[in-house]
């Protein structure tokens, strides 16, 4: 049996209620995954830790972390931004119970771990948040 990726369940379901996760931001732009990053604001995916979870067995269930880098423009503003989307990102994700995508990605349960403070981007010189969120996940396609 195949295993799942529950990256792009989570990518697709931030995408699909964008507007409430973004709500907070009048110019946000989008949220990403890995693609080239658009103009801020915006949210971009990338993968912390993903490994077997120990309190499963026969590795049925995975223990995913990923980080949700929001960033905001450069302006007098932009740090309170970037909390702005960070914080909406993380409510939206934060103790958010068990769903299921068309193709059988099953997520247990999401927890918000760690939020940075502000950090200014090294490449753009953006005012960026930090946002790590765990997932318990299922390791193979759910019914």
């Amino acid at each position: 049996m195949a295993r799942v990726d529950p990256i792009g369940f989570v990518i697709t379901d931030l995408k699909a209620n964008a507007a409430a996760v973004l709500a907070l931001l009048p110019n946000a732009k989008r949220i990403q995954g890995n693609e080239k990053r658009t103009p801020s604001p915006c949210v971009v995916v990338g993968v912390g830790v993903d490994r077997p979870s120990i309190s499963a067995p026969r590795g049925r269930v995975r223990d995913l972390t990923l980080n949700f880098r929001c960033f905001a423009p450069k302006s007098p503003t932009g740090d309170i931004e970037a909390r702005a989307l960070a914080l909406a990102v993380g409510d939206y994700l934060d103790l958010k119970g068990p769903r299921v995508s068309a193709g059988g990605v099953g997520i247990y349960k999401s927890l918000e771990s760690n939020t940075s403070g502000v950090i200014i981007d090294p490449e753009s010189g953006e005012p960026m948040v930090l946002v790590t969120v765990g997932f318990k996940t299922a390791a193979y396609p759910v019914a």
